[in-house]
């Protein structure tokens, strides 16, 4: 969702909301028997007091695995990937209200938000065409416009639909998807449907639905007509389909009598991960309108929680902008839906090979931008993303970040980096288990998950949302002007050179800045150490800077 409105839910916060008020997912949890583990293969490539590892991401721990565990999905995170797109249409508010002349009109602008060239969209690129630049080419989307899905009620009546298994807004959502992916099936098939589980688990691994009426959040009378003043249901979430997804990953593993096997659901998939919002979300920036330019960042930041990445703002405090603080600078996917996923997200999703620091070394980067290149700096390392270390990457405006760079995305949104820089990030990402399911207690684990237990990143950006309690967030920039606090400021604004919430390019690392824990105590929640209590003696410079390349050495102290 966007940064605006954060009461709504992300993919891991949808999990412990959802977790702590619905007993049938309970009961699959505390009930879980499986036993299926996989092999780690880990590679790299050594270069002295550092190397370089090809396998960021490994088998037995990741994002899909970690979700499994508490019986959601996410959206495999490379490869070649079919996904399904449905417009949803209200019997008040239809399409043709919202300015479409035809429906073919609404497809060619969701096939170009989706699919198209950044000479088709316009302005930003498509969601395709941003993932595969993300991902350095890993991960390649391919989205199906369906026809669209009437619902035969108006919008104010779909607000307050309920029967014995809708009685929230996220069960109207999950209600429509159901009936409208059922829809898709009688005209096209199972055989059809197959095509969009990628991974053949019986799952549909994502669909987008798209509905005609406006988000609450942009059209205050529409907001109060309907009943969703509090933008709880008009807005931009992802959700999953928590009943077909223990379908699967509870009666169907198993085997419990009346309900399919696995090959059965193999050959006739359910949906799981799904994504809502509204058609109006395509046109946020200025210049994009029907039939012309298309928008695709609402919908890159809302398919980021659909491959398991979490918000990195804060949900503390209803007034984010003005009362809390950004935990990396705003100008990321996942904390302000502007510019491109940082190298923590691209690394939890396999898309970066990071070098490894080991000793005394100096190492060359290209931007991040443009090569799958970024540091790890960590007091032990097990070729894992999910575990706690400092990381390196060089921004540079250009490739995702150019357009957000050069201008404002949605007139308001700030224009943060303009020029390169170095980013370190506090990353605290360890992984926790609990045995007891969704409402035990967690213990931090090493990552390797067996879906015999529930699976949870431990840290959030959010001190409430925590699996563990501890003051730790998931991840932090450490901006060069020491702005930046941890969670025991939250009262305060760290950007404080700019009296603003967002970064800017004096917080970036640049040609002969210094790193130490010590010089930077103040940022970190143990002072010298980190959250997991052990030294991280190492001296960092910045000793050469470009548009090119960053040279950075680090030193034991």
């Amino acid at each position: 969702m966007k940064y605006k409105r954060i009461f709504l839910a992300t993919l891991s916060t949808l999990l412990m909301m959802s977790l702590s008020s619905c007993s049938l997912i309970q009961s699959f949890l505390d009930n879980m028997t499986k036993t299926t583990t996989a092999t780690e293969t880990t590679e790299y490539e050594d270069l002295g007091n550092y190397y370089k590892d090809l396998d960021p991401i490994t088998s037995n721990c990741n994002y899909k695995l970690i979700n499994n565990s508490i019986y959601v999905d996410a959206v495999p995170s490379t490869g070649y990937i079919n996904l399904l797109v449905i417009p949803v249409e209200f019997s008040d508010y239809t399409f043709s209200y919202a300015g479409y002349e035809t429906d073919s009109q609404l497809y060619d602008d969701l096939n170009r938000v989706y699919n198209g060239t950044e000479e088709e969209t316009g302005y930003f690129k498509s969601v395709s065409e941003f993932y595969k630049e993300s991902s350095y080419g890993k991960l390649n989307l391919s989205f199906e416009i369906a026809p669209k899905y009437e619902v035969g009620l108006t919008a104010k009546q779909f607000k307050s639909l309920t029967n014995s298994s809708i009685d929230s807004d996220t069960d109207r959502s999950t209600y429509i998807l159901e009936e409208a992916v059922e829809s898709y099936r009688s005209l096209y098939g199972d055989s059809k449907l197959k095509e969009f589980d990628n991974d053949n688990d019986g799952l549909i691994d994502g669909v987008m639905l798209i509905y005609s009426c406006p988000n609450s959040g942009n059209n205050t009378n529409f907001a109060r007509e309907v009943g969703d003043t509090e933008q709880s249901l008009y807005w931009a979430y992802c959700y999953w389909d928590s009943n077909n997804c223990a379908e699967l990953l509870y009666y169907a593993e198993n085997g419990i009598s009346g309900h399919k096997n696995k090959n059965q659901l193999k050959e006739s998939p359910l949906p799981a991960s799904y994504f809502w919002a509204s058609y109006d979300f395509m046109y946020e920036y200025q210049t994009c309108q029907i039939g012309g330019n298309v928008d695709s960042h609402t919908f890159d930041h809302e398919f980021g929680h659909m491959l398991g990445l979490d918000d990195y703002y804060s949900y503390d405090d209803e007034y984010y902008r003005d009362d809390t603080y950004s935990r990396v600078g705003f100008a990321d996917m996942m904390e302000g839906n502007i510019y491109d996923h940082n190298a923590y997200s691209k690394a939890t999703l396999g898309w970066n090979t990071p070098y490894i620091v080991t000793g005394d070394c100096t190492i060359t980067i290209k931007s991040s931008a443009l090569y799958d290149e970024c540091i790890i700096l960590a007091d032990s390392y097990d070729s894992n993303a999910f575990d706690e270390y400092l990381m390196l990457e060089l921004f540079t405006p250009e490739g995702l970040n150019y357009y957000d760079s050069h201008y404002a995305y949605s007139s308001a949104y700030p224009i943060c980096y303009t020029e390169a820089g170095v980013k370190i990030y506090h990353v605290d990402s360890r992984l926790c288990y609990s045995s007891s399911g969704g409402k035990g207690t967690y213990s931090y684990t090493t990552p390797n998950v067996n879906l015999k237990y529930a699976y949870k990143v431990a840290a959030t950006n959010s001190v409430d949302r925590d699996a563990i309690q501890g003051n730790y967030d998931l991840i932090n920039i450490i901006n060069a002007d020491k702005s930046l606090g941890n969670k025991s400021n939250t009262s305060r604004n760290p950007f404080k050179d700019n009296s603003s919430f967002y970064g800017t390019n004096s917080h970036l690392f640049h040609n002969g800045d210094t790193f130490t824990m010590s010089d930077y105590k103040s940022l970190f929640p143990n002072s010298t150490k980190l959250n997991n209590g052990n030294e991280l003696n190492y001296k960092i410079e910045i000793l050469s800077l470009s548009n090119e390349s960053a040279t950075i050495r680090f030193t034991q102290i």
